[in-house]
């Protein structure tokens, strides 16, 4: 099996990982990624999406209490 070159994927926010998990969802859907996998990447992106939101979060809880006197 030859080693084909992976494509980088970004992964910022959470419509890069929105955008993402639907792109696998339709690779699945025809085919070209097994299921099992399916769930896995959607797992992973799944946690990622968590972190991002908390991460957000936090930045914006820490601006508003840096904010006050």
């Amino acid at each position: 099996m030859e080693n084909q070159p992976t494509k980088r994927v970004t992964l910022r926010n959470l419509d890069d990982v929105k955008r993402e998990l639907a792109k696998i969802y339709r690779e699945a859907r025809n085919g070209k990624i097994e299921t099992q996998d399916l769930g896995r990447y959607s797992n992973c992106l799944a946690t990622l999406g968590r972190i991002i939101e908390g991460s957000d979060l936090e930045a914006r809880i820490t601006a508003l209490e840096e904010g006050k006197p």
